[in-house]
């Protein structure tokens, strides 16, 4: 093997433990930018998530269409993606903060 690359945050936390410890013998690079991790998470994998659990062969506005946000992190502030959809969210978050800002875009 010549190198390798790692994009993901776990994958970037084992390559940097690897390396601290000396069992990384090939090169390689890993895409740790903060901006990725912004990007990435919070339209990409955020995004993704409700595309997946809002079913396409129903409308999310029925009455059945509820999503439970579990922690409002970087993919759970997506939920304004649900809510545009016309679900009803319900967010849990145990951190005040966030839960204050969850509530206000929940409600908005």
């Amino acid at each position: 093997m010549i190198g390798g690359t790692r994009e993901t945050t776990t994958g970037v936390i084992r390559l940097r433990a690897m390396a601290k410890d000396g069992t990384l013998n090939i090169p390689s690079s890993r895409n740790d930018a903060g901006d990725k991790h912004f990007f990435d998470n919070r339209y990409g994998t955020g995004r993704s998530t409700i595309d997946g659990i809002i079913p396409r062969d129903k409308p999310a506005d029925s009455p059945a269409c509820e999503v439970v946000v579990a922690g409002y992190g970087w993919c759970g502030k997506r939920v304004d993606a649900a809510k545009g959809l016309g679900a009803d969210v319900i967010v849990t978050e145990i951190n005040a903060v966030r839960g204050i800002e969850a509530s206000w875009m929940v409600s908005a």
